[in-house]
């Protein structure tokens, strides 16, 4: 997938975009992705309320409380875009590729690193673990 974890993504569709004034406003960061389901969690999107019950256990674990919890649901990949860290538009995502010499045990290694690519701008957009969150 091209989003990962700590992107800032633009929800393109659903009822969160239909409430809101603007329709460019609706952004939020990327907690968790799901590859294999080809969904993403969205902080402070998809809010739903989940019923739960109060659990407790003996001893030193603490003891949850129950009720109503409102969490992010998962989204699809497709309903949202991600943001570029340098234009700060919505874009599309592409993929360069280019040789590197990294030094290894045995020597000198070359390697193909692929880079994640605005189309908007053509600036290398940076993984977030590349930015320390």
């Amino acid at each position: 997938m091209k989003i990962v974890k700590g992107d800032t993504v633009l929800l393109r569709s659903g009822r969160d975009v239909a409430r809101a004034k603007d329709k460019n406003s609706v952004r939020g960061r990327v907690l968790r992705v799901l590859p294999k389901e080809g969904k993403v969690v969205v902080e402070g999107l998809n809010m739903v309320t989940k019923h739960q019950k109060p659990k407790g256990t003996g001893g030193a674990a603490e003891v949850q409380s129950g009720g109503r919890i409102k969490m992010e649901a998962a989204l699809p990949v497709s309903r949202v875009m991600l943001v570029c860290s340098e234009c700060d538009k919505p874009t599309r995502v592409g993929i360069r590729m280019h040789e590197a010499t990294r030094d290894t045990l045995n020597g000198k290694r070359t390697v193909m690193i692929r880079e994640r690519v605005c189309k908007q701008c053509g600036q290398v957009i940076a993984r977030p673990t590349e930015i320390n969150l």
